[in-house]
Order: structure tokens, then sequence, then C-alpha cells
């Protein structure tokens, strides 16, 4: 995993399963899960939507997307006050 920090940005890289054609805003409801994450036991399906409802609290914006190759890249971005 690699985290990338700048002014009002976030960025986590990973090299896990990214997220199956679809999922990309199914993952933010709750108790949902995304395809890939179906396939190992553990999870709620929370940490996305009480992710997304903090960073919003502060006028900001969460979003994933899939790498090139394998992996997730999520992206945290507030506003500079």
């Amino acid at each position: 995993m690699t985290i990338a920090v700048g002014p009002g940005r976030v960025e986590v890289l990973d090299q896990g399963p990214g997220l199956a054609p679809g999922d990309e805003e199914v993952v933010f409801e709750r108790f949902s899960r995304g395809s890939a994450g179906r396939r190992e036991p553990s999870g709620t399906g929370l940490g996305l939507p009480i992710a997304r409802e903090l960073i919003r609290q502060w006028d900001g914006a969460v979003s994933l997307r899939n790498r090139d190759g394998r992996g997730l890249c999520a992206l945290i971005e507030v506003p500079a006050r």
C-alpha cells in the first residue's frame, strides 16, 4: 500500500483485487460490499459509507478507481480552509 498526501488531498493505492465494473458507487452503500470483497469472509460494508459521510461533512469528496494492472486508488479531497 502506498499513501500520498498533498494539500487537501490523500491518495491511497493498494494492490488488491480492485473493483468489478459497476461497483464504483455500490461500495459506498451501507452494508454493501463489492463483488471482489465478497470473496473475503470479513467486513461489514460500513467503512466506505462512513468515510464518505465524514468527508462530505468537511465539504470534500472520496472516490475509488481501479489502477492499471491490479489494485485500487482511493482519493480523498477536501477544500483548503
